[in-house]
């Protein structure tokens, strides 16, 4: 399993996952996490961190949304067809 299965896989369950200086912070309810995750967070901690630091610098997705559709609004009608999807000539 790679750092961001984990990660994907605890946040399915509601374990709230932070950086703490070099190491990890997380939060979960009772009874959630089992010795074979402990140990899982254990052995993907760099990777966990690296991941969810580099979560925290990308734009929130609302902006990304904006971004993208602005772009879009600047096509023309053509530029925006897409070949083979109709609607086109």
């Amino acid at each position: 399993m790679t750092a961001a299965d984990l990660l994907t896989a605890l946040r399915r369950r509601h374990v709230q996952l932070e950086p703490d200086g070099g190491g990890l912070r997380y939060r979960a309810p009772a009874g959630t996490l089992t010795v074979a995750d402990r140990e899982a967070l254990r052995g993907h901690r760099d990777d966990l961190v690296a991941l969810l630091r580099a979560e925290s610098t990308r734009p929130p997705v609302s902006t990304e949304v904006e971004r993208l559709r602005a772009a879009y609004d600047g096509l023309t009608p053509e530029e925006r067809s897409v070949p083979g999807r109709g609607g086109g000539p």
